[in-house]
């Protein structure tokens, strides 16, 4: 994937200073990749392209990246900490933020 946020973007977004090429650029990849392919199956559109330089777009996968990057799971006591912080999203949801960003170029769907 990763057609529509480069990794350079999404270090900025984390406020990294890694250089280009560091060790631990494949795993941000496949985190990004990741936030892609959700927002995109979120957005039920086949061409992701679609939306190449959409702002909204990129920023509901920015955001959608930060929280995979910052609840990446190798942190025992990850779940303590995101009750804590008043995390209120339900197992399996996005981020209302992130749902509030991109409801109106969502294609509806009818249940």
């Amino acid at each position: 994937m990763g057609v529509l946020v480069t990794l350079q973007e999404g270090k900025d977004h984390l406020r990294l200073t890694t250089p280009a090429g560091d060790a631990g650029d494949p795993d941000l990849q496949l985190k990004l990749d990741a936030a892609e392919a959700i927002i995109v199956d979120y957005l039920k559109v086949a061409d992701p392209t679609l939306f190449t330089g959409d702002r909204i777009v990129q920023q509901a996968i920015l955001l959608q990246f930060g929280a995979l990057y910052r609840w990446r799971g190798d942190d025992p006591e990850t779940l303590a900490a995101r009750a804590s912080e008043g995390y209120q999203g339900e197992q399996g949801y996005l981020s209302p933020v992130i749902t509030a960003l991109l409801q109106r170029k969502r294609d509806p769907t009818l249940v």
